[in-house]
């Protein structure tokens, strides 16, 4: 069945973060962003309406194309809904968990090599981690912070 994981994820969103998917909807101007914003606004209480309306959709935006071309369009709509949803969650996740956002700054900023950029990420996230009472993330950030006290070469540094 086409869509259950958008069925799922779609059921899962707040009042807020819809409100907010909606408002990106509109100020976009990808046709999908506008199927997206109509689908958003009607609620869909089954997986079948949720078929239903995405071939609808399909049929009306792509009357020409033959069936097995509107089945992969389906299938496309359906997974760029789900990813445009996932993103939301994840930036809206990342919003409340500071901690969480400050090791992944770090990680991604980890091959650039500049020391002092990762000594501070990891640093916030280590006070972070501590504010919120969260232990993995404390020892994650105090893992990179003690691997970049180790790779500094200032003696400074390595008596900390």
């Amino acid at each position: 069945m086409i869509g259950n994981k958008l069925h799922n994820l779609n059921r899962e969103l707040s009042v807020s973060q819809r409100k907010t998917l909606i408002h990106q909807c509109s100020i976009s101007s990808d046709k999908r962003m506008g199927i997206l914003k109509n689908f958003l606004q009607i609620s869909r209480k089954t997986i079948d309406d949720l078929n239903v309306f995405l071939l609808d959709t399909v049929n009306k935006n792509w009357p020409n194309s033959e069936q097995k071309e509107k089945d992969l369009k389906v299938r496309r709509l359906s997974s760029f809904f789900v990813e445009q949803i996932e993103k939301l969650i994840l930036e809206s996740y990342l919003e409340n968990s500071t901690s969480i956002k400050n090791i992944l700054m770090a990680q991604a900023l980890g091959k650039s090599g500049n020391i002092y950029l990762l000594n501070h990420y990891y640093e916030k996230a280590y006070s972070k981690a501590v504010e919120e009472e969260d232990y993995y993330y404390q020892m994650i950030g105090l893992k990179g912070k003690i691997r970049m006290s180790y790779t500094s070469q200032n003696e400074k540094d390595l008596s900390k």
